[in-house]
């Protein structure tokens, strides 16, 4: 017979930005992105910051867009992992995480200053840490889709 384990796991994540539209049709902006993951007695969280460059092509009240982001930050865990010796151990691991994205997607305007969108993407997250046990560099990369609300500052009307 087998032992059937149950785990919880919660998430929180977002990615706040704003951006600027330098030239007609061109926004240069900052991303913040965040997670926090709990998952049985151990948590993750990340947090990072940076550059965000869109080029968007109008149709009506909707436009095309093409996206490439940087973000460096902060890789935070705490809980149980298994160590060198294949040990269950309590860790607490930080560490430094960079990610670029690549993507295209449509927003649709709402106002002159607030669209929905939706953006298909390719992303690479390199993270570094030291967990004590380990020297570790890890590359992850993965194709996601995300929806969400963007708001703009027009300098120009």
């Amino acid at each position: 017979m087998f032992h059937q384990a149950s785990t919880k796991q919660q998430g929180l994540t977002s990615t706040p930005n704003v951006s600027y539209f330098l030239l007609n049709n061109f926004s240069v902006g900052l991303s913040t992105p965040f997670m926090f993951v709990k998952f049985s007695e151990s948590r993750t969280m990340t947090y990072s910051i940076g550059p965000q460059v869109r080029y968007y092509v109008p149709v009506k009240s909707w436009a095309i867009f093409s996206e490439v982001n940087y973000t460096t930050g902060w890789y935070n865990f705490e809980g149980e992992s298994f160590t060198s010796f294949g040990v269950v151990e309590d860790v607490k691991i930080d560490g430094r995480i960079n990610s670029i994205m690549l993507g295209f997607g449509t927003t649709y305007f709402i106002t002159k200053n607030v669209g929905l969108e939706g953006i298909i993407f390719y992303q690479r997250v390199e993270s570094d840490y030291d967990d004590n046990f380990f020297n570790s560099d890890q590359t992850l990369s993965s194709i996601n889709f995300k929806f969400g609300v963007q708001v703009y500052i027009n300098n120009v009307e």
